[in-house]
């Protein structure tokens, strides 16, 4: 029985964790994966056809919509035989895209690790049966080879999560429930570590404990994953303590630089019960200081008390803006107000911990004024890490229908219009944008240094070039909030500089 093998192709030079629970899946299932991230390849397309591989799976965001694009060409090239899967946010969200790429196969939309494996099960039948009804004929039986490759003789046709094109017609298949035990899908990580061994050299430790978010908002995914899959599980799943900890000591032996564990759920502090059965037994059996992530609620006394003596670094809280009321109605964050961040982030910070706050600029109806308060916001909380991106209003979010409404942006946009990334390019057509792109770029530095936003911020009207400065911010900010040295952040910039 031959054996099929997947190989992965991503945009980013990350080691993701769907790709490594997809490759674990794959393995234990007795078939083979590998993963190939492009940019960090000098010649991507030799590279992927020596990985030989059956199927190609290729995750994206709708930030790697235009990447995408640009690259299934170079992959049909490099693999002409090979079955092209597509999945990750983009596809789940924009099914569509099957239809308006032909070079794909099927993509998968939602949740991977089954449906990949049931693929490859498909597909190895589907060879091994041809070869039968081939060797069949040849010794003067009666296979009918072709027949077993119609559409509708196939299985590929009712995998469930997989939209797949056969012979010119597209199969919605329907979509499986929601993975309610995630100790059932471990990390397979060494699929990175083999090809990219510089990757484990990272002193962030980072891992998701989680899958899903409770709120919907406006500039999420998450809001549209509500509505895809009502019904079929809860809206956020948690691995379990003991698996959580087995899974962190195991990557402990990899990544032996490690000073800081970064927990990269949405929401860390949402399930009070698993934090505090956790943290405890984090210290104790990892033991390094932490950065995580909060929501509305999750913070009194006792609990900030409990992330202290656990060694918690840096929490974060997603402020966006400092309107309160645009932040309700823009953003729908209704449960995240000025008073619940001035409560919450006075309880860490009395407490020795850190306080990083992402905040967007740019974004429909937003004017200098809102701008200029979120600084001012920041500066009221003593926000130790700010940091600053632009609204980018992906198609298919709650975001991108408020932005065309109100005329910020045209109803045709696709995906592979927008910037590749939010960090120094604008999209929303609102009045004024250029000062507010100009509060952005200056934003580290006018909420890390009051005086200087004080006697400045007149800066930001005039017609100079104030972009440069948002690396330097950028830089500052990423190295103090990750707690890393100068020549570690600059390798991580010099990793990402391709994947802009």
């Amino acid at each position: 029985m031959s054996v099929m093998k997947i190989t992965f192709v991503q945009r980013q030079i990350f080691a993701l964790p769907g790709i490594a629970t997809m490759a674990a899946a794959v393995k234990r299932a007795g078939h083979q994966a590998d993963v190939l991230i492009e940019n960090a390849e000098k010649d991507f397309e030799r590279c992927l056809a020596e990985t030989a591989p059956d199927v190609i799976g290729i995750t994206i965001c709708s930030s790697d919509a235009r990447w995408l694009i640009e690259t299934l060409p170079r992959v049909k090239q490099a693999t002409p035989g090979a079955f092209i899967l597509v999945g990750g946010i983009h596809p789940t969200i924009h099914p569509a895209l099957l239809e308006e790429r032909p070079e794909i196969d099927a993509i998968c939309v939602g949740e991977g690790e089954e449906t990949v494996v049931e693929l490859l099960d498909a597909l190895q039948a589907s060879s091994n049966s041809n070869q039968s009804a081939v060797s069949s004929k040849q010794s003067g039986g009666a296979g009918k080879p072709s027949e077993l490759l119609t559409a509708h003789r196939l299985p590929l046709t009712s995998i469930k999560n997989l939209y797949v094109r056969r012979e010119g017609k597209i199969y919605r298949n329907p979509l499986r429930t929601l993975i309610s035990n995630l100790d059932d899908y471990p990390e397979d990580r060494e699929i990175y570590f083999r090809r990219y061994p510089e990757l484990s050299r990272d002193s962030l430790l980072q891992y998701i404990f989680s899958r899903g978010c409770p709120y919907p908002c406006s500039f999420c995914v998450n809001s549209t994953l509500h509505r895809i899959f009502k019904g079929l599980g809860p809206a956020q799943r948690r691995k379990s303590v003991d698996f959580s900890i087995r899974e962190m000591k195991k990557l402990q032996q990899y990544y032996t630089n490690a000073e800081t564990g970064f927990f990269i759920d949405d929401l860390f502090l949402h399930d009070r019960k698993w934090v505090e059965e956790f943290l405890p037994r984090y210290r104790e059996e990892i033991g390094l200081p932490f950065i995580c992530s909060a929501g509305p609620k999750t913070i009194d006394d006792e609990m900030a008390d409990l992330l202290r003596e656990c060694g918690c670094a840096s929490v974060e809280f997603g402020i966006e803006t400092g309107n309160e009321e645009k932040r309700r109605k823009i953003f729908r964050k209704t449960a995240f107000t000025d008073r619940e961040f001035r409560r919450q982030i006075g309880l860490v910070k009395s407490r020795g911990i850190e306080v990083y706050a992402p905040s967007m600029f740019v974004f429909p109806t937003e004017t200098p004024a809102d701008s200029f308060r979120t600084v001012e916001l920041y500066h009221e909380l003593g926000v130790d890490h700010p940091f600053s991106s632009f609204l980018i209003p992906y198609p298919d979010t709650e975001i991108f229908e408020i932005a065309v409404r109100v005329g910020a942006v045209p109803a045709e946009l696709k995906a592979e219009n927008l910037p590749g990334n939010y960090f120094t390019e604008s999209t929303c057509r609102i009045p004024r944008r250029r000062i507010i792109e100009n509060i952005q770029y200056l934003f580290y530095f006018f909420v890390r240094f009051p005086c200087f936003y004080h006697c400045f911020r007149w800066l930001v009207y005039l017609p100079i070039p104030l972009k440069p400065v948002r690396y330097f911010g950028l830089f500052f900010w990423f190295k103090n909030w990750k707690r890393m040295g100068y020549l570690e952040t600059i390798r991580y910039f010099w990793r990402f500089r391709k994947s802009r």
